[in-house]
């Protein structure tokens, strides 16, 4: 279950592993080939400065500063968080053991705790703005 609430803060709960796929439907944000549709735009991946999926992508994720995942979480999927440009901080459970390729690349992300992960993949923080 994702919620968000009032104060600006992403709270996630549940099992196992989130999804960027998760995250873009609860928020009811389109996927890459949905957006793809709507605008007539190319899926050949582009680099990621001059592509209109990124830039969709943070402005349907502009008003999340922080974000909470509960306990029971195990798993941050590839590309889960990237773009939440205005994130300041995330509060990750001790359940977390894996954050995937790319999680939070070019987000804003200013302060996490990694404490407890057993492995990290490539490029969680590429291209982060902080």
């Amino acid at each position: 279950m994702i919620n968000v609430e009032i104060d600006q803060t992403l709270v996630i709960s549940g099992e196992g592993k989130i999804t960027q796929k998760n995250i873009l439907a609860m928020l009811n944000v389109l996927t890459e080939e949905e957006f793809s549709k709507q605008n007539n735009y190319s899926r050949l991946r582009r680099r990621w400065e001059n592509n209109p999926y990124v830039a969709y992508l943070k402005k349907s994720f502009s008003n999340i500063r922080n974000i909470e995942v509960k306990e029971g979480v195990t798993i941050i999927g590839k590309y889960a968080f990237s773009c939440f440009s205005n994130l300041k901080s995330i509060k990750l459970p001790t359940s977390l053991k894996f954050i995937d390729d790319y999680a939070f690349a070019l987000s804003g992300i200013e302060q996490i705790d990694l404490t407890n992960l057993e492995r990290v993949g490539e490029g969680v923080f590429a291209h982060c703005e902080k």
